[in-house]
């Protein structure tokens, strides 16, 4: 018989994970049938990457954008923007649907990759799509705690994950790491050659 779970709880907890200090949501959901109780971990907080991100990543600067929360390389706030390092969404746009980021507790964490790793990872990226659609790819963008291509950037070499887990996340930082150094590479161009944006 399949259980039907009647009621849940949620608290959060204070987890330190190797150089991670995450704030995790976790849910006990209680059987009405035999008080049996099942609990998952769903995810660690949009608040958790931005505060790690900010603390390990030098010159990060935040800004509301585009209905999302993005986080520039932007050295000395020398530039009006800097360049795009990551995004976090808790919610569809007008022209990003694919990964229904309406559902409760759901949100893309999403970054750019140098090239060679988005392909090493995913193989050659996809055409641009058109606008309101997405990348021509054989993911389903809904799926959560996976990395994937992103359904509407992957042309430019962004990856998407939906509502990592404390482990998940953990294996991004070497990913991380090398879109940083990205980033402050297309910095350095961008300063160097104003037009190169």
């Amino acid at each position: 018989m399949k259980r039907v779970f009647s009621r849940t709880l949620c608290h959060h907890d204070r987890l330190e994970y190797a150089d991670i200090s995450c704030t995790v949501l976790t849910y006990h959901a209680y059987s009405s049938i035999d008080n049996s109780r099942a609990t998952h971990v769903i995810m660690i907080s949009t608040h958790t990457i931005i505060d790690h991100i900010t603390s390990t990543y030098p010159d990060i600067v935040i800004k509301l954008t585009w209905g999302e929360t993005a986080l520039f390389y932007n050295p000395g706030h020398q530039r009006r923007h800097g360049v795009y390092f990551a995004t976090l969404k808790d919610h569809d746009g007008a022209n990003d649907t694919a990964s229904h980021l309406n559902r409760d507790t759901v949100y893309r964490f999403a970054f750019g990759l140098p090239i060679t790793i988005y392909t090493q990872l995913f193989g050659p990226r996809p055409r641009r799509p058109t606008r309101g659609h997405t990348v021509s790819m054989l993911h389903d963008f809904t799926v959560c705690n996976q990395l994937m291509p992103h359904p509407v950037y992957a042309w430019m070499g962004w990856v998407q994950i939906l509502s990592p887990d404390a482990t998940t996340y953990q294996t991004l930082q070497p990913l991380l790491m090398e879109s940083h150094m990205n980033a402050q590479k297309k910095f350095a161009r961008r300063t160097t050659n104003p037009a190169d944006e």
